[in-house]
């Protein structure tokens, strides 16, 4: 089953999106995204996790944090 995860799913004005088969692979790519683009955000082991459990899916609803609530650090 294909699933997905996008920097707007945790609130930031990001347009970049990524759909693998493989939660692994999701999170590679996102962890590599992140060293390129946002080098402000820290990939803590709790951003890890919250990063992690806002995949999705694919063809699912994606749940997305508002921009109200806690910030990524």
């Amino acid at each position: 089953m294909t699933k997905s995860f996008s920097c707007k799913d945790v609130g930031i004005d990001c347009t970049w999106s990524t759909t693998h088969e493989s939660e692994e692979a999701i999170m590679s790519m996102t962890k590599e995204h992140v060293s390129l683009v946002h080098k402000e955000i820290e990939l803590s082991p709790e951003n890890y996790c919250k990063f992690k459990s806002l995949i999705r899916e694919a063809d699912k609803p994606r749940k997305r944090v508002s921009k109200d609530s806690k910030k990524v650090a």
